[in-house]
């Protein structure tokens, strides 16, 4: 016997749940659209979205294939092309898949609302402008094209699944229906978005059912108002006119609550209840999101069951939701999104689509990300031994990939290998096991390539890692278990959906025989990518005990004890209404007329009728509501709030500003006096860089050493067996805390070398070419007359064999190349046009290991030890064999003239190379600074008499040492007193200071007579 009960319908199983516990039969729309195709389309599979958009993919990469000769115009063939469409499929890669991605969407957006491809060839053969006769055109060959290649599957769209039921409805018996359904009435309640499809249906059912005394009616929210002619229409009526031209009925009414008024946002508009109300204004979505939860986390402390929280948002954007998941972790407060995180955004799949990129890149940098994702596994390197053994080799050779600059090679995988050095048989490994996906041309080839990647590197098996021991205890997890069990369980859902996408991808393709189907790397990733996403849903089971991150539309109907709506700026809450991209205005105006009423255009405003007509619903039923908005995006640039948030202000709800940040933690009177004296030792370093007379304490560098610290300052300043640096002295002149942090610290950033080289890399290849040059000429210096041609050209050949050895891809070594052999070559005429000097020696080291070292120069004054090293960069013999000259090179004329005006105080090398030149050759020695770059060097230039006098006295022995070796003794005497005050020698030497910010200058400071007058 049927049920005389009727049946509601309604948006979500939590209604149904709800109207169960109320003794009501409820089913959702979803549930039941499913249910009555299945009984009345037995025989038709239907292809879901993302099935669509793949069959749509392979239809229209397949340029000649029969029936196609309309979709892209002109003659058949398989270049046949309209221009647009042609063009962007052969360049393939993102710009195609975004193309199909961008067709598709149209053609459910037209599907929804009843069009058909011979509505689009009727626009097309009328009089319409060019422009929306090509593209009506268009979008029916591709209509077409998708439904062949579904009908060769023997497959249907399932966005078509709206207008077929409609028709088995009419079709079928009203008593074999009604046993279908067990009811003679159905009721649609908290449903507010209603596409002209489901109305078809829907209609269908009713038609049906009212004769028999029953009906399929809708249900929708409606204030009650007085009838005033004068009155601005509230978003619930115009819904409710739109809903009601899809019915050819009027729908039924559910009065509810007018809490933020009518939401007509007029002058006129009903008053607020501001008892329950309340607007939040935040800096940026990150202040939002933790003022949201800490509203949560107040009513959680309240009372409030947490299935009765819910924060929704407009539209679901990840820039909002990032940081709001982060708020909610950080609180330990569990939540619920249906759709959740993105799958492509969470670790293991972007490694695993990482894997993919750079297998056909071999891009070194990209290849050290991967090694260094954790989803890599060791054993890859072929070899038996200690799994962090292992580890630790893939992370050397991670670190080799990104600090060494790319090796010239013939192809990508040679320069990849040459590249690694000494891990070249690691990389010979990865080079064969990128093989295959290098090598994929046809679909079917990409997806096995694919797997097979994923299987070689361990990707997938490294996505459980640790997940046993995460597991294994019964207590509840805190801490780093806790945060380690929730990335696991992320990682392992990431990893079933991206499993499920790629046998998606391959059940369609072989389906619509598109295996075999040729397609570039890029578009196969990114389907791959779409594909994954569009599939991601969380387990329904997940809402209980969780707060509810959902859409606003889906709120609906819901007793709440809070209601928090974020994302209320101008753009976002209400949306203006927007067509699909490829269906513009002009085309829905023309398909509405050329169709005969069949296809429904939306009406103006229906989007900002649903929506705001979605926020009245969700707050009927909330006994507190927040309204949330940002007045900055992401990006810094600024937002307008809401037309609904600025009609609640001007209706008298009070507005409050999110805290900057949360408040701190009380503390205790120990915490309470370290804190104080924290501030008084900050305060104490600000006032040092402000005052001029710098005032040394202990606080800012004037330390007061204990003998452990002391002997390592010693130790590590040439007081030891390790020799210091002239340069790192060099430092110490210049900025006492910047020699200290280099120094002793060894705080330095790291070398990462690029393709094209920086300032300094350049230059070591200069110097390393010069060295060259001048030891492959070194028997023609003396000679006199010099042979300038020989010296010129043996030297550029030494030089030239370097850059060959050197490594750099391609385009460096073109771009360095002829800069380093116009140097090398500028250097070697200044040096033959000074026939005093012949050439000695290049790059000779003192304190070295070299069997070719000097050894370390040694100075030592009373009971202070200073034990230097270095490299000079030539030493030039006199012809009369008299003396000697150190030649220092720099890159520049304006870095020569810098050295030169601070030789002796901060530019320390040219004079204590010079001293131990003289110690070690036995003869006297000067110097001098000369640029490198081609532009700057001058044949015939010469050192000013006053540079060459200050060398003779810094290098002039009295009393055992030279001027510029107490020079040297004073600066390490200093540091090892603690003497290590940030005060440079010129205050332009903070702007490039590797270590500025670590001496606690700060970029802006008050005086302390602006601090004390605020």
């Amino acid at each position: 016997m049927l049920s005389p009960r009727e049946l509601v319908v309604v948006p979500a199983e939590r209604h149904v749940e709800r109207l169960a516990r109320e003794g009501h039969r409820a089913e959702t729309r979803t549930s039941l659209k499913s249910r009555l195709t299945a009984a009345l389309l037995p025989d038709v599979a239907f292809a879901d979205r993302r099935e669509c958009r793949l069959f749509l993919a392979m239809a229209l990469a397949d340029a000649a294939a029969p029936g196609q000769l309309d979709l892209f115009g002109g003659a058949p063939g398989p270049r046949a092309s309209d221009g647009l469409l042609s063009a962007v499929r052969e360049r393939g890669g993102p710009s195609w898949a975004r193309t199909v991605a961008a067709v598709d969407d149209a053609i459910g957006w037209l599907r929804a609302r009843g069009a058909t491809a011979s509505h689009l060839d009727r626009v097309a053969r009328v009089r319409v402008s060019a422009f929306v006769a090509t593209r009506a055109k268009t979008l029916a060959g591709a209509m077409r094209a998708l439904d062949e290649r579904l009908a060769r599957a023997g497959a249907r769209d399932a966005r078509l699944a709206g207008a077929m039921l409609a028709e088995a409805i009419a079709a079928t018996g009203s008593d074999a229906l009604e046993a279908l359904l067990e009811t003679r009435t159905l009721r649609a309640r908290w449903l507010l978005s209603w596409e002209p499809a489901d109305l078809a249906w829907w209609r269908a059912l009713d038609e049906k059912l009212t004769p028999r005394g029953g009906g399929a009616r809708v249900v929708l929210p409606m204030f009650d108002k007085r009838l005033e002619g004068s009155r601005d229409r509230d978003p619930l009526e115009a819904l409710a006119e739109e809903i009601a031209r899809g019915l050819d009925a009027p729908a039924e009414s559910e009065i509810v609550a007018a809490v933020l008024g009518d939401l007509s946002l007029s002058a006129t508009s009903e008053p607020v209840d501001g008892s329950r109300v309340r607007l939040l204004r935040a800096g940026d979505v990150v202040a939002q999101a933790r003022a949201v939860v800490g509203l949560v986390a107040g009513a959680l402390t309240a009372g409030a069951a947490v299935e009765r929280i819910v924060v929704a948002l407009p539209v679901l954007d990840e820039r909002t939701l990032d940081p709001l998941r982060r708020a909610l972790e950080d609180e330990r407060i569990v939540s619920f999104e249906a759709r959740g995180a993105p799958p492509s955004r969470t670790p293991v799949v972007a490694a695993a689509l990482l894997a993919l990129d750079v297998a056909t890149t071999l891009e070194r940098r990209e290849i050290a990300r991967l090694l260094r994702s954790g989803f890599v596994d060791p054993a890859l390197l072929g070899e038996d031994g200690d799994r962090r053994d292992l580890e630790r080799r893939l992370a050397r050779f991670a670190t080799t990939l990104e600090t060494t600059a790319t090796a010239a090679g013939a192809d990508a995988p040679e320069r990849l290998v040459r590249t690694a050095g000494a891990d070249a048989p690691l990389a010979e490994r990865l080079v064969a096991i990128f093989a295959r996906v290098r090598a994929a041309k046809t679909r079917g080839e990409h997806l096995r390539a694919a797997r097979a990647l994923w299987a070689e590197l361990g990707v997938g098996a490294r996505a459980g890692r640790g997940g046993l021991a995460s597991f294994t205890r019964d207590e509840p997890p805190l801490g780093v278990p806790r945060v380690e069990r929730l990335a696991i369980a992320r990682d392992a859902r990431a990893w079933d959906a991206l499993v499920t996408a790629l046998d998606l991808h391959e059940n369609t393709a072989h389906r619509a025989g598109a295996l075999e189907q040729a397609i570039d790397h890029e578009a196969f990733r990114l389907e791959l990518a779409s594909s994954i996403d569009e599939a991601a849903s969380q387990p329904g089971a997940g809402r209980a005990a969780a707060v509810r991150v959902a859409r606003l539309g889906d709120v609906a109907g819901d007793d709440l004890d809070l209601l928090v709506v974020v994302d209320a700026n101008e753009g976002v809450l209400p949306r203006d209404d927007t067509h699909d991209p490829l269906v513009s205005e002009s085309l829905a105006d023309a398909l509405a007329r050329a169709s005969g009423g069949a296809f429904v255009a939306p009406a103006a405003g229906s989007t900002r009728a649903r929506e705001l007509a979605a926020l009245a619903l969700a707050a009927a039923d909330a006994k507190r509501i927040v309204i949330c908005h940002a007045r900055e995006d992401p990006s810094g640039a600024p937002l307008a709030p809401s037309p609904v948030v600025s009609a609640l202000e001007s209706a008298g709800v009070p507005v409050a500003a999110a805290p900057i940040a949360a408040a701190a933690p009380a503390l205790g009177e120990a915490q309470l006096s370290a804190v104080a004296r924290r501030v008084a030792r900050e305060r104490e370093r600000e006032g040092f860089f402000l005052d001029p007379s710098r005032p040394r304490s202990d606080v800012v560098g004037d330390l007061r050493l204990e003998p452990p610290a002391s002997a390592l300052i010693a130790r590590e300043t040439g007081g030891g067996e390790r020799a210091l640096a002239v340069t790192g002295l060099e430092r110490f002149a210049r900025c006492a805390f910047m020699g200290f942090a280099h120094v002793v610290l060894a705080a330095r950033e790291a070398d990462h070398a690029e393709e094209l080289p920086d300032a300094r890399e350049e230059g070591t290849v200069v110097h390393e070419a010069l060295a060259a040059a001048f030891g492959a000429t070194r028997e023609l210096w003396p000679r006199r007359p010099r042979d300038e041609e020989a010296i010129l050209t043996r030297g550029l050949a030494a030089a030239d064999r370097v850059l060959e050895l050197w490594q750099g891809h391609a385009p460096l070594r073109v771009v360095v190349r002829l800069r380093v052999s116009d140097a090398v070559g500028a250097v070697l005429r200044a040096a033959l046009a000074d026939e005093i000097w012949d050439f000695a020696l290049a790059e000779q080291a003192f304190g070295g290991r070299g069997a070719a070292s000097w050894p370390p120069f040694v100075l030592a004054r009373d009971e202070l030890r200073l034990t230097l090293r270095g490299t000079i960069d030539r030493v030039d013999r006199a012809h009369d064999g008299r003396a000697h000259r150190v030649v220092d090179y720099k890159r520049s004329k304006s870095t020569v003239r810098k050295a030169s005006s601070a030789l002796g105080e901060t530019a320390l090398q040219v004079p204590l190379y010079a001293c131990e030149v003289s110690r070690e050759l036995g003869l006297p020695a000067t110097g001098l600074y000369t640029p490198t770059q081609a532009r700057d060097v001058a044949p015939d230039a010469k050192p000013s008499a006053k540079i060459e006098q200050q060398m003779e006295e810094l290098v002039r022995r009295t009393d055992g040492l030279a001027e510029v070796e107490r020079r040297a003794l004073d600066l390490v005497a200093r540091a090892r007193a603690g003497a290590l005050a940030p005060i440079p020698a010129d205050e332009s030497e903070c702007r490039t200071c590797a270590v500025s910010g670590g001496c606690r200058k700060p970029r802006f400071a008050m005086t302390p007579e602006e601090e004390g007058e605020a």
